[in-house]
């Protein structure tokens, strides 16, 4: 399984997108289980997804 995208969050990782769909990704946060997080909207309509306490917005995730 590879990873086709993610966030980097520090030197040593960040948060891993494993596969995407139109209302849910699969993520993995750095070598935790990956989890399936809603993608939602905020009140300006950007996208973003919630890991843990991180709100990570889809326009600054990185394509790999």
């Amino acid at each position: 399984m590879g990873l086709i995208g993610g966030w980097v969050l520090s030197n040593y990782g960040g948060v891993g997108v494993i596969e995407a769909r139109s209302d849910a990704m699969l993520v993995q946060y750095y070598d935790d289980k990956s989890e399936w997080c809603e993608i939602e909207y905020d009140s300006k309509g950007e996208e973003f997804i919630k890991v843990g306490e991180l709100e990570l917005y889809l326009n600054e995730c990185m394509r790999y």
